[in-house]
């Protein structure tokens, strides 16, 4: 008869977990070839995190009547450091999938990362904890309803992921909870993720206290049961990945606002954040260079609260919106037609608020009167104004290769602190900056040399401008220009720089210098505009 495999609920069924000799040796073999694996894996990429295109972090937790009292009893059972381990488990592990492809059901993942520690705070004599907390676990699952095979699924997920190593075999969800908590708490696979990624579930679940007690939790099952995976693990030197992990030093950033409206996919694989009352004047969101639909998530609430409707969205290749093949050579009416997508999605003619390149896409959007009216934020300038700010944009060395090859451009932290960051407390800058995505070197070229003509006879929608002050970016007497060319009005922002609505301190203040023009033009019924 076959034995079962280790880390199974029917191999422990008979010493509780615990490992013969040779069993033990084995164990020690396979975890000495996991280190050097790691410490290889590592020094491939220079103990640097991938970067580039990032699964999405924002997993929303699978709702059901199971998720949630299996939430509540975690809640109860666990300290705040490991529920948010638990937590990050589970968002490690749906990163873990959709960067391998790994097909699961996201009920049974979410059920084994959030119990998988439920026995680990009581040590019992002789017991490995992964096999007593699957157990508990299933008896649990099945008092509230669940069925046997998905009980059953969670129960050997559990108690599997004590083991150096669970191949798919053993079930994609076992697979993925041992790769999700063998990151947190061992750094396993640390470079496989990019640090976007990683820094916006810390920001969510922080590490805060973590190391302390899972280790003193993991010394306490190792005097309680030293021939178990747990307690050979922590007698073999498990302290110093623990103490060592990555993550630890990864500076945990808080997201920008939050958006307080829905997401949604729009025609042609688009998706934005659309938010307000549903029959309000619309008012549509363009996003600068790099940039994405979060760029708004400030001014969202506040044109929420003066009772406008908006829909920022996000161009193509830019976050979770439709894929490009090749990002470096789409051009600036690529954004353009997105643009024109988002705005057919709002029916009425909306005002358009449009930041930095996107002040831009909205000049050309007036000039089509596409829009009711028309807000151009800290904007790059069309044909016929030469953009200057206070680094010539024609040779920035950094950007000189990717635009003669149309490869994208990256986000650069040095250069972005010194144009766009500038007035952004120097604490706060990594949060924006870890939202900054690749962007097209084609389009940069086309903005920077000119080659979108706008004609300024065809606006005559209202129209603002507006600049700061301490913008490097953009200089302030480019958006006086573009007023000018439209015959329109500007705005200046004092100690403002180029995010001056983008979460600066003030931006409230940009904000309702912002509504108050939108809220002069709007007609007294809030559904036109006077032209």
């Amino acid at each position: 008869m076959a034995e079962s495999p280790l880390g199974t609920l029917e191999w422990a069924r008979a010493d509780n977990g615990a490992l013969s000799f040779a069993e033990r040796a084995t164990f020690r073999r396979a975890a000495l070839r996991a280190q050097l694996a790691e410490i290889r894996a590592r020094a491939l990429t220079a103990l640097a995190p991938v970067e580039g295109t990032s699964p999405r972090a924002d997993t929303a937790p699978p709702d059901s009547a199971l998720t949630r009292t299996a939430y509540s009893l975690a809640a109860d059972t666990y300290s705040a450091p490991l529920l948010h381990h638990c937590l990050r488990s589970w968002r490690w592990a749906e990163l873990f999938a959709r960067r391998d492809r790994v097909r699961f059901d996201p009920e049974i993942l979410y059920l084994a990362c959030l119990l998988h520690d439920l026995a680990l705070p009581n040590p019992v004599e002789g017991h490995c904890f992964a096999v007593t907390g699957g157990i508990d676990a299933k008896t649990r699952l099945l008092a509230d309803g669940a069925d046997e095979a998905t009980a059953t699924r969670v129960a050997e997920a559990i108690a599997a992921h004590m083991n150096i190593d669970v191949p798919l075999e053993l079930g994609p969800e076992a697979h993925l909870l041992h790769a999700g908590a063998h990151l947190d708490v061992a750094g396993t696979r640390y470079t496989a993720l990019p640090t976007t990624a990683l820094r916006a579930v810390l920001a969510d679940h922080p590490r805060t206290g973590f190391v302390t007690e899972f280790g003193g939790h993991m010394r306490a099952q190792a005097a309680a049961a030293p021939h178990t995976r747990a307690g050979l693990a922590w007698r073999a030197g498990m302290a110093i990945p623990l103490k060592r992990n990555p993550l630890n030093k990864l500076e945990a950033v808080a997201r920008p606002d939050e958006p307080i409206g829905a997401p949604l996919t729009l025609p042609d694989g688009l998706t934005g954040v659309e938010a307000g009352p549903p029959d309000a004047t619309p008012v549509l969101l363009l996003h600068g260079m790099m940039g994405g639909a979060w760029q708004f998530s400030w001014f969202q609430k506040a044109l929420t609260e003066a009772g406008y409707r908006s829909l920022a969205i996000n161009y193509r290749g830019h976050h979770d919106s439709r894929p490009v093949p090749a990002l470096g050579r789409v051009r600036v009416a690529d954004y353009v037609r997105d643009a024109l997508v988002a705005r057919e999605y709002l029916g009425a003619a909306p005002i358009v608020v449009g930041q930095s390149m996107g002040g831009l896409l909205a000049q050309v959007l007036a000039a089509r009167g596409a829009v009711a009216a028309a807000v151009f934020q800290c904007s790059l300038p069309p044909a016929g104004i030469r953009w200057e700010g206070a680094r010539n944009p024609r040779t920035m060395p950094a950007h000189i290769p990717a635009g003669l090859l149309r490869r994208p451009l990256t986000p650069n932290r040095a250069e972005l602190d010194d144009l766009i960051f500038n007035r952004i407390p120097a604490a706060d800058r990594p949060a924006f900056f870890h939202r900054q995505v690749p962007e097209s070197s084609r389009a940069g070229v086309e903005i920077a040399y000119g080659a979108i003509e706008v004609d300024p006879a065809a606006v005559t929608c209202p129209t603002l401008s507006v600049s700061a002050a301490h913008d490097r970016l953009v200089y302030p007497r480019i958006g006086a220009a573009i007023a000018d060319r439209y015959r329109g009005d500007h705005l200046e922002i004092p100690d403002a720089g180029h995010y001056a609505l983008v979460g600066e301190p003030g931006w409230d203040k940009t904000a309702a210098r912002i509504i108050a023009w939108m809220d002069e033009r709007r007609g007294r019924g809030g559904a036109t505009l006077d032209n």
